[in-house]
């Protein structure tokens, strides 16, 4: 589990946090955040004179602490650190890809 956004530290004028992340996971389900995402990037291309599916991009990775799951995590050996997450953007820095711990945690 991620824990960038504690639910619970939402600010006082958003629903109760149970109520957003019932929505959030609702809609992560259904694939409503990933059509969203999709939606955005072409229209950002396109505006920028780019065809609407990237053809080249570029791929890096970072070093997390996350995952309290043996099997589902990497391991960095330089940095004592169980745990890696990798990301693709296209040519103009969108992002098309993003891999964490040998399993896909989002895509586009």
């Amino acid at each position: 589990m991620f824990t960038g956004c504690q639910w619970r530290f939402l600010p006082n004028d958003y629903p109760k946090w149970r109520t957003v992340y019932g929505y959030f996971s609702m809609w992560q389900k259904q694939g409503t955040w990933l059509r969203i995402h999709e939606t955005l990037r072409s229209d950002l291309r396109r505006k920028s004179g780019k065809h609407k599916h990237p053809t080249a991009g570029s791929a890096d990775s970072q070093s997390v602490k996350t995952s309290t799951v043996a099997s589902s995590r990497g391991f960095d050996g330089g940095k004592k650190i169980n745990g890696k997450r990798h990301i693709l953007v296209d040519t103009l820095g969108l992002i098309a890809l993003v891999v964490c711990n040998n399993g896909l945690c989002a895509r586009s």
